[in-house]
């Protein structure tokens, strides 16, 4: 099998495991954090497990971030598990995983960056609390997506965060105050009535092309309203 290789691998120290080779870089050298910036498959499917800490010089350095671009079109990534001490995950970090079925978010989890999760096999995920935003395209062109489970700290639902996701069935508007351009669109999954109980701002084209909805209502809260904002 042709080693397939994803994000940043160059000058940085790595750790081995069945399949796959995971590279970091020291985020802080006083706190003891890394980053993971890239990986290299050596197997047609792999699952991968993200530990806690990677020793480096003979130091203990806490994996708090996956970077940019970190497992980009990895064709070969089936499950990710792991990310205990994770914070962040960078943009399009797991973009393109074509393969990527099942992810584990960590509670520690605060930020998820544009595009990181867009083009996967994702069937189902869970937001945790700490998350406050689900940013520009994160899960855009998710087609085996049916369920998402928002903690009550996701306010904001970014630019086409779900366009495209053509089996979405499940998920929670309640706490939502602020809905993208196109966030939803072309999601004919979504089916019934809509209640936008706390949303301020509704943006163009957000549920364009949901035809399952049958009609969408808000409370005095709405501020904004753009064009085209439903089937």
């Amino acid at each position: 099998v042709v080693p397939q290789t994803s994000g940043t691998t160059n000058k940085y120290f790595y750790s081995n495991a069945d399949g796959y080779s995971l590279y970091f870089s020291v985020t802080s050298s006083s706190a003891k954090t890394a980053t993971l910036t890239g990986c290299t498959t050596t197997k047609d499917t792999v699952d991968i497990n993200i530990p806690r800490t990677v020793n480096y010089n003979g130091n203990n350095y806490t994996i708090t971030k996956i970077g940019e671009n970190a497992f980009r079109n990895q064709t070969r990534i089936a499950n990710i598990d792991g990310m205990k001490n994770v914070t962040e995950i960078g943009s399009y970090a797991f973009s393109d995983c074509v393969k990527l079925k099942k992810v584990t978010l960590p509670k520690k989890l605060d930020k998820i960056g544009d595009g990181a999760f867009t083009g996967t096999a994702i069937a189902k995920i869970e937001i945790p609390e700490g998350v406050k935003e689900i940013r520009l395209e994160t899960f855009e062109n998710c087609k085996k997506l049916k369920e998402v489970l928002l903690s009550k700290d996701v306010r904001i639902i970014g630019r086409s965060a779900f366009a495209g996701c053509d089996n979405l069935s499940s998920i929670n508007f309640d706490n939502l105050e602020e809905i993208g351009i196109k966030a939803f669109e072309n999601n004919k999954s979504l089916v019934g009535e809509l209640a936008l109980k706390n949303v301020v701002t509704l943006g163009t084209e957000a549920l364009y092309g949901c035809s399952g909805i049958t009609a969408v209502s808000f409370s005095d809260t709405l501020q904004v309203l753009g064009e085209r904002e439903a089937y």
